[in-house]
């Protein structure tokens, strides 16, 4: 499992500049808001037109380790192309290139996550899930945190073209060493860690997306969850174009902004990895998510770019544990043969609202402001989280989650 905390490491250095920085870059281009909002819609429906079609193929081919390096791979040679891209093309060229980048690193991920999700349970045991990947995305806020004031400064001062293609050269090189230590992860025996040697022939199907849909108490994890996420894309797309736009941040602030979230995150993983282990990830998703509920209230009453800091500081740590608990109440709810064709049905409903969200949020903004949407936003993850804490927190457990908190639970009273 060491080879695959590296990876982690390295991936999170490769993809800071584009997750934290993206809105920038497409402001430097001169897209504005709206095209914003459209770009980051598109490639949201990218990511769920491809899940299913990557939850089927891991599930034909059980190949999870060739199909998630062969796309995140791929993914990480887009930064080479974004690079380069000053040297050949500019102004509405440039944003169309964005915009395909955009798209294929979408699809490329989205079709490998279903096989990601699948080999992590195979590669990590139950008991000590919640722990490892703690300290797995700890190792990841802290890259996260060391490079994202250091990419502000650095384009505070060399915020042109070719500042940009140094980072996305650097964001390449980061994310091809990822690969080489996930290609160093040993790949799980298919026959020995699912019963079965998977079929490897015909046709790709809706199968697996089928047999998780017969499954309601996923059905209600996903609903729940997909009202939360629209709620969040509502504003999410927007909160860097206000930052700069309207609080009139500097690239240094942007990057000391984006630094406060992976800076708490850290500080709260281990906490958060305990937490998932020993009151189970139901507990501690509802928890995480009422707290991410006032986030968008706290943008409506900051004035200047210092203020989304603290705002920032709340918001890693809530998300740090919502994330974890998400993640791992999926992998204990889905039968293991199953896996891909649960990430496929949670991840393409993920990615459909996400599509929508950006695009809603930009036309409400333009009818009603910022400040509008940020509290519509709000208004509609407290409902989310409300019909979480009634599906999830009553209803039983399943065995496998239950008994690993059981035995979590034991082994801290013995010692």
């Amino acid at each position: 499992m060491r080879s695959f905390w590296w990876d982690g490491l390295f991936a999170e250095g490769g993809e800071t500049v584009w997750f934290q920085f993206f809105t920038l870059y497409a402001l430097f281009l001169g897209a504005g808001p709206g095209l914003i909002g459209v770009l980051t819609s598109v490639s949201n429906l990218a990511s769920a037109a491809s899940t299913l079609p990557g939850a089927a193929f891991a599930e034909r081919t059980g190949r999870y380790k060739a199909i998630v390096l062969a796309a995140t791979t791929s993914a990480r040679l887009v930064f080479l192309v974004l690079a380069a891209m000053p040297w050949f093309v500019d102004g509405a060229s440039a944003i169309a290139v964005l915009a395909v980048a955009s798209l294929l690193r979408a699809t490329l991920g989205s079709f490998a996550m279903p096989a990601w999700n699948a080999m992590a349970a195979e590669t990590v045991p139950e008991r000590v899930r919640g722990r490892y990947f703690a300290f797995r995305n700890f190792g990841r806020q802290a890259v996260g945190l060391v490079l994202t004031p250091l990419v502000g400064a650095f384009l505070a001062q060399a915020g042109g073209a070719a500042g940009w293609q140094v980072l996305w050269a650097g964001s390449a090189a980061l994310g091809l060493t990822a690969s080489l230590f996930f290609a160093r992860i040993p790949a799980p025996s298919r026959r020995g860690a699912r019963g079965r040697s998977p079929a490897r022939a015909g046709p790709l199907s809706a199968a697996p997306l089928l047999e998780a849909l017969r499954d309601t108490a996923l059905l209600r994890f996903v609903g729940s969850m997909s009202l939360f996420q629209l709620s969040v894309m509502l504003a999410g797309p927007f909160f860097s174009v206000y930052l700069v736009q309207h609080l009139g941040a500097s690239p240094f602030w942007v990057g000391i902004t984006a630094a406060a979230s992976p800076l708490s995150a850290a500080l709260s993983q281990p906490f958060a990895g305990r937490l998932a282990d020993f009151v189970g990830p139901r507990r501690l998703l509802v928890a995480s998510n009422a707290a991410i509920v006032a986030l968008p209230l706290f943008w409506v009453v900051a004035f200047e770019p210092w203020h989304i800091v603290a705002v920032n500081l709340i918001g890693g740590a809530a998300w740090a544990g919502a994330q974890m608990a998400s993640f791992n109440f999926l992998l204990a709810s889905a039968p293991a043969k199953r896996l891909p064709g649960y990430t496929a049905l949670y991840q393409m409903t993920q990615f459909a609202v996400t599509f929508a969200g950006p695009l809603a949020g930009g036309l409400l903004i333009g009818a009603f402001g910022f400040r509008a949407v940020f509290a519509i936003s709000a208004a509609g993850r407290l409902a989310a989280t409300g019909l979480q804490a009634a599906f999830l927190l009553g209803e039983a457990e399943p065995a496998g989650e239950r008994e690993a908190r059981q035995g979590l639970a034991l082994a801290g009273d013995r010692a």
